[in-house]
């Protein structure tokens, strides 16, 4: 048996296996969804792919790392240059990092600052996030600009129950890593609040792989405080506040001519980000309103040394976005209406000063046409300050063909805009790009066998018009003739046993090809062909908990394959009070997700958490 034809027997046995469960737990497939659609969809009825992970999930997982808790996840990858506080980017189905959305909270968090516009996931940790939901394929009809390859939309701390409750963490482990938060919500009829405040601090270790002779360890130290709040103002008016304050230190190593190595041991980054976002929801007149503003702001200074000497550059990027949407029931479903206006901006220490808005305008219809299908229809105009306007769509549907068989189909087109960088950047910038643009499709099936489910999806996205940087003659932005695309299928699986142990499994094909002829964009840099991630969490008698993950990757032109895997248990000692320890890398394999950076050997943690 073949790499590629393993993993897909594997999920495909799963099952066979569970026939022979009789008492098993029920399996929950009414899971709410909050990106797919303009309002809260139940899962099994929208046609849109997307995974939601849950606190628990997250709370017993091995990792802590955001984006290596998402690399377990179907069409998801990363490509990190290192230890925790270095660049960090996700891949969706094959489409890179600047074409892919992240919010938090509802916040736009992608850096405006950068050479595109994109989310770093490197010093981002699940300690103060609740949930993530991952959409996959061309979202810009929902969300505009970036989202051809996907949504990453997180959650933090939100209050479960009325009353206080507070939570501790106390961490320590490998590379003399601490990990501290504190945790606090507070919920009643009508209102809530919640706080996290989490301290993350390692000596880490070298950025560019310790087997290439490299030794300098690469530390990070980092703080978080997230906050969010609910108030009903009335019965038809309800006040909505979300933000939070991150600051950081990290240490990173040099790259020249294809090759990383210690160099200098003074390269550094500072990054601090602020984020906020105000919503007034107001029923009036027959419609249920959302007036909404949110605020990005990130300051990035790198200091170091190269060729020419000490360096000091610093990066500034900042985002505003006010909003209003409106829904009301219209025949057999739900018809939303909205305005969106974005400025964004940057400064840079090389006389960059530039800044864009867009002004959209968008519309989306879903409805149940009947018991058994459920249709949503998403149209979206946004007119760019610097160029002509584009529009996008989204047709998606589910149809149940038994009631334990669904058909998922998806249709839709997405752009990304090129970043002010790409059209102002000093020496680089060309005010003449115009936007890249999208094209994706996918059906799915999902099948309930009443323990568990299992789920398949063929996928195609194909993307023209692209941005590039000509590095060997202008040396400046360009548009590239031709197209890129990435097709593939994707195996979902889910088992729950009678005992409350749960196994999922997840296996993604991705295969690239196009005619346009890149040197440098995002979607020159490699991906895994095939991905194969498994996760088991089950309690050991009354007060013990185990979990494993599983992930292996393979097919990447740049690196090579690899296994690796994750384990953590978790005792009650007291009520509301547990050990726990987690282990990340079991096997201690050594491999890399982009040539010449390093990940980390076997790293062993342990720690106490209470709730109370």
């Amino acid at each position: 048996m073949t790499k590629a034809a393993l993993p897909a027997a594997l999920l495909l046995a799963l099952p066979a296996a569970a026939q022979d469960l009789t008492d098993a737990a029920d399996f929950d497939l009414g899971e709410i969804v909050f990106s797919a659609e303009a309002e809260p969809v139940e899962i099994g009825r929208t046609g849109a792919s997307v995974t939601v992970v849950t606190p628990e999930e997250l709370r017993d997982a091995p990792q802590t790392r955001v984006d290596s808790y998402l690399a377990t996840l179907p069409g998801v990858a990363i490509r990190s240059n290192g230890p925790i506080g270095t660049q960090s980017a996700l891949t969706i189905r094959g489409v890179p990092q600047q074409n892919i959305a992240v919010r938090i909270d509802g916040i736009d968090v992608s850096d405006p600052s950068g050479p595109q516009i994109a989310f770093d996931f490197g010093s981002l940790t699940t300690t103060d996030i609740a949930r993530i939901e991952v959409l996959r394929g061309a979202q810009s009809a929902r969300f505009g600009s970036e989202a051809v390859g996907g949504v990453v939309d997180l959650t933090t701390r939100r209050a479960r129950v009325d009353g206080l409750t507070q939570d501790l963490l106390a961490e320590y482990g490998t590379d003399d890593t601490v990990r501290l938060s504190y945790g606090m919500s507070y919920g009643g009829t009508g209102y809530e609040a919640n706080l996290t405040a989490s301290y993350l601090a390692t000596d880490g270790f070298s950025a560019a792989d310790e087997n290439d002779g490299n030794d300098e360890d690469d530390g990070f130290e980092g703080g978080r405080l997230s906050f969010s709040g609910r108030y009903d103002l009335s019965e038809a008016a309800t006040l909505a506040v979300a933000g939070f304050v991150a600051g950081s230190h990290a240490e990173y190593d040099e790259s020249a001519g294809g090759q990383v190595f210690d160099g200098t041991p003074d390269e550094e980054i500072e990054t601090d980000q602020r984020g906020l976002r105000a919503a007034l929801e107001l029923q009036a007149l027959g419609w249920e309103h959302t007036f909404a503003v949110s605020r990005f702001e990130i300051d990035r200074t790198l200091t170091g040394t190269n060729d020419f000497g000490p360096f000091d550059f610093d990066y500034d990027g900042v985002r505003t976005v006010y909003g209003w949407s409106a829904l009301r029931p219209v025949g057999p479903g739900d018809l939303t209406l909205g305005f969106e206006h974005t400025d964004e901006g940057y400064e840079d220490s090389f006389g960059g000063d530039e800044d864009t808005d867009i002004d959209a305008v968008f519309a989306e219809y879903g409805a149940a046409l009947g018991p058994d299908l459920d249709v949503s229809l998403a149209l979206r105009r946004d007119e760019h300050s610097r160029f002509d306007g584009f529009t996008s769509g989204r047709l998606a549907g589910a149809y149940r063909l038994t009631p334990a068989t669904t058909l998922r189909a998806s249709l839709s087109n997405g752009f990304r805009a090129p970043s002010p960088y790409e059209l102002f950047g000093a020496f680089v910038g060309n005010p003449d790009l115009e936007p890249e643009e999208s094209v994706s499709a996918e059906i799915g099936v999902e099948h309930d066998f009443g323990p568990g489910s299992v789920r398949a999806t063929i996928f195609r996205t194909e993307v023209d018009n692209l941005i590039d940087y000509d590095n060997q003659s202008t040396f400046a932005y360009v548009q590239r003739d031709g197209t890129v695309s990435r097709d593939g299928v994707e195996l979902e699986a889910d088992v729950a046993f009678a005992n409350g142990a749960v196994l999922s499994g997840n296996y993604t094909y991705i295969d690239g090809g196009g005619d346009a002829l890149l040197l440098s964009s995002g979607f020159t840099a490699g991906f895994p062909k095939h991905s194969l991630g498994a996760r088991l969490d089950m309690p050991v008698g009354e007060r013990a908990r185990l979990g494993l993950t599983a992930l292996h990757q393979n097919g990447r032109p740049d690196v090579g394959d690899f296994t690796t895997f994750g384990a953590s248990a978790s005792y009650e000692l007291f009520p509301g009070v547990e050990g726990f320890v987690r282990i990340e890398n079991l096997t201690d394999v050594e491999y890399q997700t982009i040539r010449g950076y390093g990940t980390s050997d076997r790293a062993v943690f342990a720690g106490l958490r209470a709730a109370f």
